[in-house]
């Protein structure tokens, strides 16, 4: 995997409410995998499966994932401009169904004394030993992980009318994690950064499908229905100036050659 830093950040757009993103130029990073340094024991692990996620930038915005003193969520921020208009759009109203039922979820947690080591997959995915986050935890339970790669559900968590059965499990990279354990709890917030092109490939579809499905006077389906045929098209939405400002590449990483574009989740998840 190839590394850069951007290190200039210059405004871009302002979008609803201050809304704003960032572009960014770039240097490269020679640094390895935090996860590259291995645990000084036989660690335990711990598998807790996720009950309820919230991407809401007011719940999860806390994590800085490229170090510019400025917290990262920029699909956060899209997911609560999309529900101020829509508000059954919500993720935390809907997505906690799916991850009881066809969609799940886990987080294994590896700890040696104090250094711990975090996944984010699917089940079925674990067991591939991507690098894992890299950190510690305190007597209180309290961890603190970052650096690694994880995999999230990124159509089924936009998908809010129910309309693919594919999940769309995508990964993410400098995945940052803080949590605290609370006897057999596990709760606090993840983050990823996701190639922008992958988003804006994945989301344009059920996003169309949700504002199809709104009242024909909905104000964000009105608009983005420009031949007025009473049903919005993902190309509808693609060419769309507000879903290209709203996916645009936020962070001063590119990874892979690619612009990445931030996600964060307030969680909480329970051992099995």
């Amino acid at each position: 995997m190839s590394l850069n830093v951007k290190t200039s950040r210059a405004p871009l757009w302002w979008i609803v409410a201050g809304i704003g993103l960032v572009v960014t130029g770039c240097a490269d990073d020679p640094a390895g995998r935090r996860d590259d340094n291995p645990l000084p024991c036989i660690p335990e692990a711990q598998i807790y499966e996720i009950q309820h996620v919230d991407p809401s930038a007011y719940t999860a915005q806390i994590i800085d994932l490229d170090g510019d003193k400025h917290p990262d969520d920029s699909l956060g921020r899209a997911h609560d401009l999309i529900t101020a208009f829509a508000p059954a759009f919500d993720v935390a109203d809907r997505f906690d169904a799916r991850l009881a039922t066809d969609v799940k979820w886990r987080i294994v947690t590896e700890q040696c004394e104090h250094d711990v080591r975090v996944t984010v997959d699917a089940p079925e995915i674990y067991a591939r030993q991507a690098p894992r986050a890299a950190g510690g935890i305190t007597d209180d339970g309290v961890i603190e992980a970052s650096d690694g790669v994880g995999q999230l559900p990124l159509i089924a968590l936009a998908d809010a009318a129910n309309a693919s059965s594919d999940p769309g499990w995508r990964t993410g990279d400098a995945m940052t994690v803080r949590a605290t354990v609370h006897g057999d709890t596990l709760e606090g917030v993840f983050a990823f950064a996701l190639p922008t092109d992958t988003v804006r490939a994945d989301l344009a579809a059920p996003l169309a499908a949700f504002l199809t499905a709104q009242p024909v006077d909905q104000a964000l389906r009105v608009v983005t229905d420009s031949d007025h045929d009473g049903i919005v098209t993902a190309a509808e939405i693609a060419a769309t100036t507000t879903y290209k400002a709203m996916t645009q590449s936020d962070l001063t990483l590119v990874i892979d050659a690619q612009p990445q574009t931030s996600i964060s989740f307030r969680f909480v998840a329970k051992r099995i």
